[in-house]
């Protein structure tokens, strides 16, 4: 009985070249290994930019973000509180985006994660500053319908009365579908 060959091809050679690479790696000092970061470009880049854009959104109308705390609630002894953690939680992004810009700038290990994070930063930041007018006109240049369109949407999302919606695919019923349970579905209001 002959052996059979078959022609490697370039998968094959990049599976042999990951493993002779792996093992070659890990002989190495931790500071010469090659970064295999940037998995998660953008799931980084989008939480990047929602938290820049909270950040930013806080530290520019302190006023309004007491506003905001006094209209949910918040008893008057704890407003302080709530102000002081908003502060802190906003200097910790401050030390964080300095952290990421030397990281960036110094190519150190994790240097793609932090691309993605400044990434989202710089798209927030650039959003934020953009002068009232600029939105003006291009809210002008898209054109009557797609105007009428927009307006409609948020007209429609301002009426609704999210106390009353109801999800009807309560986490009960989901989990029982999953595991192959009744296909009977359960109406659960979630309070």
């Amino acid at each position: 009985m002959g052996r059979s060959f078959r022609k490697q091809t370039r998968a094959d050679f990049a599976v042999r070249l990951d493993k002779v690479e792996r093992r070659f790696e890990a002989q190495l000092p931790r500071r010469m290994r090659r970064d295999r970061g940037g998995n998660h470009m953008r799931l980084y880049t989008t939480a990047s930019f929602v938290w820049t854009w909270v950040v930013l959104k806080t530290a520019g109308d302190p006023a309004g973000t007491k506003a905001w705390l006094m209209d949910r609630g918040v008893p008057q002894d704890d407003l302080q509180l709530g102000m002081a953690a908003i502060a802190a939680a906003l200097t910790v992004s401050f030390v964080l985006l300095i952290k990421h810009i030397l990281t960036g700038l110094l190519r150190a290990r994790g240097y793609y994660d932090s691309g993605a994070i400044l990434m989202g930063f710089a798209v927030a930041l650039t959003l934020q500053t953009i002068p009232t007018d600029t939105y003006r006109a291009g809210y002008n240049l898209i054109g009557d319908d797609a105007q009428e369109a927009l307006s409609r949407v948020q007209t429609r999302a301002r009426d609704i009365d999210w106390t009353t919606v109801i999800n009807t695919a309560s986490d009960v019923t989901t989990q029982a579908n999953l595991r192959g349970g009744s296909q009977e579905v359960k109406k659960v209001r979630l309070d």
